[in-house]
């Protein structure tokens, strides 16, 4: 339920408003650096921000980054919540991920991380955030191989002293919750602009053979008979004992 409000509260948020000048932190000089760690189907993705000078002296800035995943990549929702209980990155994830569904029968989503880093943001400071991220198995072919999944360069926002009533400009702006303790009230978020310094990153997994498949579901299946004949004649004769 909670999942599912804060996905109508932030899709509801995409509405005309009205006009205003809100009031956002510049910078001079914002740079990412992407990379990921981690082989197989379940990765690590470290975004590393550098902050260069701003203009705003005082509260310390406050930035989010928006991911947008591919069908064929998903977070663990549980598991990024048992992360930020330990000190890991404040996620905001809208919609629901089903984390068994294969890639060909899952959906794109995007999802919120949430940085303020302690004691507020120095010049030329940086910030690392990592996230553990996972690839979906792939529909197995005929002779198997190597998919290869991309993923994009995220939004990189900051928050606004003002409230989302004071966009003109949608594209500019986000409305998302101001953070994760709580769904409301939306705060205003303004798009950066930054340099990066990788290209998109790409991970390759095997597929299956789908050749192997008869083989596969046979072994399978024989393992599951014998297993539980086994526990049977165990249950029959512990039976047979006891009378």
């Amino acid at each position: 339920m909670k999942q599912l409000l804060i996905s109508f509260i932030i899709h509801a948020s995409m509405i005309t408003y009205i006009p205003g000048e809100p009031s956002c932190p510049i910078f001079e000089d914002l740079r990412i650096h992407r990379e990921i760690s981690q082989k197989g189907f379940h990765r690590d993705l470290t975004t590393v921000l550098r902050v260069g000078h701003s203009q705003q002296r005082g509260t310390p800035p406050e930035f989010l980054l928006k991911e947008t995943f591919p069908v064929d990549l998903y977070v663990d929702q549980y598991q990024l919540v048992d992360a930020e209980a330990f000190g890991g990155p404040q996620t905001i994830v809208p919609d629901d991920v089903d984390v068994e569904r294969p890639a060909s029968l899952s959906q794109g989503f995007s999802f919120f991380t949430y940085v303020s880093p302690q004691g507020g943001v120095q010049d030329q400071d940086t910030i690392s955030i990592t996230l553990p991220i996972h690839l979906r198995y792939q529909r197995p072919e005929k002779d198997g191989g190597r998919h290869t999944s991309a993923l994009s360069h995220p939004v990189l926002a900051v928050k606004c002293a003002g409230s989302p009533s004071e966009a003109t400009d949608t594209d500019q702006y986000l409305s998302v919750p101001c953070d994760t303790s709580r769904m409301e009230p939306l705060c205003l978020w303004k798009v950066l602009t930054y340099q990066i310094s990788t290209s998109p990153l790409e991970m390759s997994v095997s597929i299956g053979r789908g050749s192997d498949l008869i083989v596969v579901a046979g072994v399978t299946l024989s393992i599951v008979v014998c297993c539980t004949v086994m526990l049977l004649y165990g249950m029959f004769t512990n039976h047979e004992r006891q009378h």
